[in-house]
């Protein structure tokens, strides 16, 4: 059992509900759900009665939570000892500096960055946003990591002419495709075709505007009326308007919308998910940061 786990099962006990806890967590229901299910195959026991919308905690739940909450504490004690010690957490090891990209940012970037300053405490972090074609061409030292998401053949043309200063994780590579609701004329289609993007309502997010550069030649020449940096909100623009938009398998596992149709998107791009670094060796912190977003891009199969 791990520590998270045992933390997702007392933020359900405390707060009643799935959804808050998951909130609370900066992951998904599903996620949420499948961890604790998890831990009662572990223990033989079932820690929660689910009814509907209801859950309430069990007789041998609340003896669980009991452990659980001595664990917990136990943990963290031990983290502010060793982050008080002056041969714990070295000086590299006291901060990071993170760039990632809006995508990122907006989907898990934020599950990584809790479990991170939980192993960290005394961490201290510095965020800066880009645009995918940007991180190649950005400094790296020990202490820096990229978190990104970006058109495969775009790593892989930077990685081409790439100086040997930096080194490409890709942990997921999942074809894009185009989502909408029934409420989209285009919605019944088997495929969506380059030359639809000319006519159909279509909404981006962020940094999406580089795709329709790639793929139109100018993203002015697309029958735009969205452009944001909201994912939620553009996510709803979507499920609740005749526009479409772009999407991929771990957007859509990420940010679920009911009633949102996928459609295979015939250009043949694929979307990358994963991590840059400084070629050579790395502090500690970004090693660890690296492992962390492959755990959490693990809960993801293609």
């Amino acid at each position: 059992m791990k520590i998270e786990q045992c933390l997702y099962v007392l933020d359900v006990v405390e707060t009643g509900s799935i959804r808050k806890a998951a909130e609370k967590r900066f992951i998904t229901q599903q996620g949420l759900s499948q961890a604790i299910k998890s831990v009662e195959r572990e223990l033989g026991v079932d820690i929660f009665n689910r009814s509907g919308n209801r859950i309430e905690v069990t007789a041998a739940g609340v003896v669980v939570a009991e452990h659980l909450q001595r664990i917990a504490r136990e943990y963290q004690d031990l983290l502010v000892d060793v982050s008080q010690q002056d041969s714990g957490i070295g000086l590299q090891d006291n901060s990071i500096k993170i760039y990632y990209t809006s995508t990122v940012g907006a989907l898990y970037a934020s599950a990584v960055l809790s479990r991170l300053t939980r192993r960290y405490p005394r961490l201290h972090i510095q965020m800066f946003i880009h645009k995918p074609t940007e991180l190649f061409q950005l400094d790296y030292d020990t202490n820096t990591i990229a978190i990104c998401g970006m058109p495969t053949a775009m790593a892989e043309e930077h990685l081409r002419t790439a100086d040997k200063v930096r080194k490409y994780y890709r942990f997921v590579s999942t074809p894009l495709m185009c989502v909408a609701s029934p409420l989209c004329p285009y919605a019944g289609r088997k495929v969506i075709e380059i030359a639809d993007l000319y006519s159909i309502p279509f909404a981006v997010f962020d940094d999406e505007v580089n795709l329709l550069d790639e793929i139109l030649g100018s993203y002015e020449q697309a029958n735009l009326n969205f452009i944001g940096g909201d994912y939620a909100l553009f996510k709803d623009i979507i499920a609740s308007t005749p526009s479409m938009g772009f999407g991929t398998a771990l957007t859509e596992y990420y940010f679920k919308r009911q009633n949102i149709i996928r459609i295979p998107f015939n250009a043949n791009i694929n979307i990358d998910y994963g991590c840059i670094v400084k070629s050579g060796p790395t502090a500690p912190v970004v090693e660890d940061c690296v492992e962390l977003v492959r755990e959490e891009l693990s809960k993801f199969v293609v």
